[in-house]
């Protein structure tokens, strides 16, 4: 997931056409990664902040 928000953000910033695009990808990708750390949420920060930041990513790039 980081390294497809990564490229989404490289992309956006350089206003590339394919922007729209990855960012269906990102979210796609944001999804299973969301779905993934729910399971272990209520156990480690960490996968609580990841599927905080996925849920974000999600709902950012529906704007798009």
């Amino acid at each position: 997931m980081l390294a497809v928000a990564q490229a989404l953000l490289t992309v956006a910033n350089a206003a590339s056409k394919h922007t729209k695009a990855l960012a269906k990808v990102a979210a796609d990708v944001s999804r299973d990664c969301e779905a993934e750390c729910k399971k272990h949420a209520d156990k480690h920060e960490v996968c609580k902040a990841c599927m905080d930041c996925c849920t974000r990513l999600i709902a950012e790039t529906a704007k798009a």
